[in-house]
């Protein structure tokens, strides 16, 4: 299936089998086609696109004719592998990653950004376990991080980092919001190390 990098390099596309595909597949035998080893799915119970990335959600099951973006890496095509159907639903996987999910909302919507930490991740842009917010269409209300390590543009809804020297990370976080709005901030931790706490710093009012 034909991709193209004309209007923002996001290509929406779908599993045409009648049966799941598993998506760390899909997109290893997509590498070379896509900017980002990510899918960004429409989630209508959040009103928003949910990130699928190849490093973190490398089990989950993409779901019969089920609508998804893919980020363009030329003009190109899209395969997808008769061999990687499965007639096997998602499976409840426990979660042992040690993460950090930030929430924000205005009283009316919340956007949440997620931070991993991983013994092969980077303070860099690691495909695969980095990525992008969904830019397809403009959003006046988002809340995304930037690479620690300083060295990337994107605006991150998920960011992998090392499982090391946590104390020490500053983890630069940026929000999109209407001028004057109330925020209200939420952070959860998962499988922190005893002793390690979450703070969010006012860089500008200290």
């Amino acid at each position: 299936y034909p991709i193209t990098q004309t209007t923002n390099n996001f290509n929406l596309i779908g599993n045409p089998f009648t049966s799941y595909i598993n998506l760390s597949t899909f997109l290893t035998n997509n590498s070379t086609a896509l900017s980002e080893q990510t899918i960004w799915v429409w989630n209508q119970a959040t009103n928003d696109y949910e990130l699928k990335i190849g490093g973190i959600d490398g089990n989950f099951q993409i779901s019969p004719t089920q609508g998804f973006f893919v980020s363009a890496n030329s003009n190109t095509n899209i395969t997808f592998s008769k061999a990687n159907q499965s007639h096997q639903a998602d499976t409840f996987q426990r979660n042992t990653k040690t993460e950090i999910n930030l929430m924000v909302t205005d009283n009316k919507n919340t956007k949440s950004t997620k931070l991993f930490y991983l013994n092969k991740a980077t303070t860099g842009f690691d495909n695969g376990y980095d990525s992008s917010i969904f830019s397809g269409v403009a959003n006046s209300f988002e809340i995304y991080t930037k690479t620690v390590g300083n060295n990337d543009d994107r605006n991150l809804g998920i960011q992998s980092l090392p499982n090391e020297n946590l104390d020490n990370m500053v983890i630069p976080i940026g929000i999109n919001a209407m001028d004057g709005s109330d925020l209200e901030f939420t952070a959860i931790g998962k499988n922190l190390p005893k002793g390690i706490f979450i703070y969010l710093e006012d860089k500008v009012a200290n």
